[in-house]
């Protein structure tokens, strides 16, 4: 029995999981419900899970700004060259 969900947008946003025959779409979804809720649990606010979300579609669409990240996260750490 399907039940008509009262957010439109989640509810075509199923709709469009359920056609997935890879599956991920809707894979995805459900571990996005779960780790909010999760998100919840610990205190994060909706704006700041919306926030990392942003951040995260950000750079899922723009890959380079990774690497651009990744280096500058690196920058100026202490690197222990000796040896061991």
């Amino acid at each position: 029995m399907k039940k008509q969900l009262d957010n439109e947008f989640l509810e075509d946003l199923i709709q469009r999981a359920e056609a997935d025959e890879t599956g991920k779409l809707l894979s995805i979804i459900q571990l996005l419900i779960e780790d909010s809720a999760t998100a919840a649990k610990l205190g994060l606010t909706l704006q700041e899970l919306a926030a990392v979300c942003t951040a995260g579609h950000f750079l899922g669409q723009n890959p380079d700004y990774v690497k651009a990240l990744e280096y500058l996260m690196t920058r100026g750490m202490v690197t222990d060259d000796t040896e061991h």
